[in-house]
C-alpha cells in the first residue's frame, strides 16, 4: 500500500483538534473506494459497523474517507476537487443540505447555484453514487442517487453504538442498499 496524495488538514471544533484527511481503512486490497460528505460519510477510526466500511468490505476495496461532521456543500466539495485526479474505483459523495454554512475551508465564496452543480457534475468522470439525507436542489446526471430515509439520530438522542446519525442496524440496512445500487452500476458498466 502507498498514499502519494496530499493530505487536507482542517480544524475540529467538536472534537477540538485538528483531523488530516484521508482517513484510510483496509489498506492493502485492491480497489479503492472514496468517500465524501457530512456525519453520515465521516469515520475518522475504524468502526465495523460504519456502512462505509461494509461497502469496502463487500467489494474488497481500501476506503480513503474524506467525511466531516458538520460539512457544508462547499466543503464537501473542496475535498472531493482536492482529490479529482486521483485514480479510484468508485466514489461515494454524501451530499448534506444545501443550505448549510461552510465553517472549515473559508468557502463561503463558491455559489451554491445550479451552474455550479453543473461545472461540478462535469468534474465527475468515473463511477459514483451521490448520497442524500435531505431534500436536494440539483440533480447530478454523472452517477447515480440514493436517498438515505432511515431515522436520523441526533448527537444527543444518539444511542452509544451509533454512527454516520444511525444505529447500527439502519448502518447495515443502508449497506446493503448501496451495495445493490452500486453492483447494479457496475453490471450496467460491464454490457
Amino acid at each position: 500500500y502507498k498514499n502519494n496524495m496530499k493530505n487536507i488538514v482542517y480544524y475540529n471544533s467538536f472534537q477540538n483538534k485538528n483531523i488530516t484527511l484521508p482517513s484510510v481503512f483496509k489498506k492493502d486490497r485492491p480497489k479503492k473506494f472514496f468517500f465524501f460528505g457530512d456525519s453520515f460519510a465521516d469515520l475518522h477510526k475504524e468502526r465495523s459497523f460504519s456502512w462505509t466500511l461494509k461497502v469496502s468490505d463487500h467489494f474488497n476495496a481500501t476506503a480513503f474517507n474524506w467525511g466531516m461532521g458538520g460539512a457544508s456543500e462547499q466543503s464537501i466539495f473542496y475535498t472531493f476537487a482536492k482529490t479529482v485526479n486521483e485514480e479510484r474505483d468508485f466514489t461515494f459523495i454524501f451530499h448534506t443540505h444545501p443550505h448549510r454554512s461552510d465553517k472549515f475551508f473559508n468557502s463561503k465564496s463558491l455559489p451554491m447555484t445550479s451552474s455550479f452543480f453543473k461545472k461540478w457534475d462535469e468534474m465527475i468522470t468515473f463511477p459514483c453514487l451521490h448520497l442524500y439525507w435531505a431534500d436536494y436542489s440539483y440533480q447530478f446526471t454523472n452517477g447515480k442517487t440514493l436517498l438515505c430515509s432511515f431515522d436520523f439520530q441526533s448527537i444527543e438522542t444518539c444511542p452509544e453504538d451509533c454512527i454516520h446519525h444511525m444505529t447500527i442496524e439502519d448502518n447495515y440496512l443502508f449497506s446493503e442498499q448501496v451495495i445493490d445500487k452500486v453492483t447494479d452500476m457496475l453490471n450496467h458498466k460491464k454490457t
